[in-house]
């Protein structure tokens, strides 16, 4: 997706309410909670058998320990109870499908959305993964490590972190919303003119005339020779 940071456009919708592209990743996030993988598949055909069996065989367990071990009925039947809840027939057919579901649904609300349940089995069979790093191992949220000022500056840091502020605070640009933050200051500077220039940075006149830039390194040693120069 995109985000209009400044101006404005027009949109031509091509699809609307379940032909959208959003209510299709939401059904296909559906369709792959309720599909079966063939892990869960394989525990289905086995726990058709094993669950059958466990249960037979924990009544044959009640009626020969009653009939033949000549005990009573109750302590017949907590032996067929104890088979049970050894065998366990139900953790079989109970915890795949509950793995299955916690793991595609935790994935999706991380971003991560599975065509199929069968593509969540195959992912332990993954040994590379390519990434698109901005917006997906990246959240654009920079932090500002140190402050480094000109020697030959002519205004001291406190100065210069209040004009940072004041003109990085107009931007929609990571670093500048990076700068504002670390820079924030409650006495900023009235601008006579603020200008933001895409792609080069902020540039604003105060009310002496003054010019200030808030820019790259690059741009700055293109306009002068002078190497004092602070934002």
């Amino acid at each position: 997706g995109s985000i209009v940071v400044d101006g404005s456009f027009k949109a031509y919708v091509t699809a609307v309410g379940d032909a959208a592209v959003l209510s299709q990743i939401k059904k296909m996030v559906q369709d792959a909670q309720s599909e079966k993988p063939p892990v869960q598949q394989l525990a289905d055909k086995i726990s058709a058998i094993f669950v059958p069996t466990v249960v037979a065989i924990a009544l044959i367990t009640v009626f020969a320990s009653y009939f033949l071990a000549d005990i009573s009925f109750g302590a017949a039947l907590l032996r067929g109870i104890a088979v049970l809840v050894i065998a366990c027939p139900c953790a079989m057919g109970l915890a795949t499908p509950a793995a299955v579901a916690v793991g595609l649904g935790r994935a999706a609300r991380t971003g991560i959305l599975f065509r199929n349940a069968k593509s969540l089995e195959l992912f332990k069979n993954i040994r590379q993964v390519v990434f698109d790093k901005t917006g997906t191992l990246t959240t654009g949220n920079f932090s500002l490590e140190r402050v480094w000022l000109n020697p030959d500056a002519t205004i001291d840091e406190a100065t210069f972190q209040q004009y940072a502020f004041s003109l990085e605070k107009y931007s929609n640009h990571p670093i500048a919303k990076c700068v504002a933050a670390a820079f924030k200051s409650k006495t900023d500077v009235r601008w006579q003119k603020v200008e933001e220039v895409k792609g080069v940075g902020m540039f604003a006149t105060d009310a002496a005339g003054n010019q200030w830039a808030a820019t790259n390194y690059k741009y700055v040693t293109a306009l002068t020779t002078d190497a004092s120069f602070n934002v």
